[in-house]
Parts: structure tokens; C-alpha cells; sequence
């Protein structure tokens, strides 16, 4: 028993400390990938540098990643409408039929769609509320606006987005993204 405390004196292994050429470095950047980049840079590195992609999936279902961008496609297209909010069941008709057209569309695999949907459907009234509060402070929202890639400073490196949504706000208040 004593000789399982017994062992060589191994020195750990050093953290990885990737230090690519500036020539093979990343020149542009979207939003998301700075996100990325100060949670996991070795993603970026992997991705754009060594140039690896994940295998695909044996087995793939929709995530939580994919629900978010149905959900985002709703809104984009509810919002699109100009809905009036003073009409609540009006209102919460027209994002329904929305939502049941962009979810056919989606073509979900079926256990998929029985959790997703009804998930969505009953949100619907506190989306509705919520709207209707932000209606007195927003004079026009714009959906789905995207940014040219801009240059950083003396990088060399471009930037780059899409924002869900800009609300432009009564009374010169600005805006809300």
C-alpha cells in the first residue's frame, strides 16, 4: 500500500500557448466571435486558424441554439407587420398564425414541435404585454439589421453584426438594440 504513494517526480505539462503568425491570424470578426473569443479563444484558433470543423452528429436534434433562432424568426416576422398593440387579442391572433407559419415552415421533427410549440404559445400573452408596455416609448422598430464589416482602429481587423432589433424611442430618447 505504501509503494502506491511511491512515484517519479513528473513536471505537469505546460498550458498551450498558440501563437500563430500574424499573416494566418483572423481579419474579421462578427459580434458573436468576440463573445467567443474572451469565453473560448481556442475555438477561434481551432476554427479559423487550424481550420478544423466538428464532425457532425450521429444522431442530430434541434437545440437550444436553433429554438432561439425560431423564436428570433417569429418576432422578426411579427414585428415586420407593424402590429398595433391596443387590439391584445388581435395582436396575439396575428403572432400566433405567424408563429404556426414559421414553425410548419421549419419542418421540425415531430417530438420536437410537441415541446417547442406549446412553449412558444404560451408566451404569447405575457409577448403581447410586453409589447403593448414598450408601444408608448417606440416610435418604430426595425428587424434584423445588419452592419457592414468595419475597420478597428489600425488592426487591420473588420467588425461585424446583426442586430435582432432597434427600437427608435419617442421623444429623442434614442435607441434601444
Amino acid at each position: 500500500a505504501q509503494e502506491l504513494d511511491e512515484r517519479d517526480n513528473i513536471d505537469l505539462e505546460k498550458r498551450p500557448d498558440p501563437n500563430p503568425p500574424l499573416e494566418l491570424r483572423p481579419k474579421h470578426f462578427s459580434i458573436t466571435d468576440i463573445e467567443k473569443l474572451r469565453r473560448d479563444p481556442y475555438s477561434i484558433y481551432a476554427r479559423d486558424v487550424l481550420k478544423l470543423r466538428p464532425l457532425d452528429p450521429l444522431i442530430r436534434d434541434p437545440d437550444e441554439r436553433e429554438r432561439g433562432t425560431l423564436f428570433h424568426e417569429i418576432m422578426a416576422n411579427f414585428l415586420a407587420c407593424d402590429p398595433d398593440f391596443s387590439d391584445e387579442t388581435r395582436s396575439a391572433q396575428m403572432l400566433r398564425a405567424i408563429a404556426i407559419d414559421v414553425f410548419v415552415a421549419q419542418q421540425l421533427p415531430g417530438d420536437i414541435h410537441a415541446l417547442w410549440w406549446p412553449r412558444f404559445d404560451e408566451l404569447i400573452p405575457d409577448i403581447i404585454a410586453t409589447e403593448r408596455q414598450r408601444e408608448e416609448r417606440v416610435m418604430h422598430s426595425f428587424v434584423e439589421i445588419k452592419a457592414r464589416a468595419t475597420r478597428i482602429g489600425e488592426t487591420g481587423v473588420t467588425l461585424s453584426g446583426r442586430a435582432d432589433r432597434i427600437d427608435l424611442l419617442a421623444a429623442d430618447a434614442g435607441l434601444d438594440i
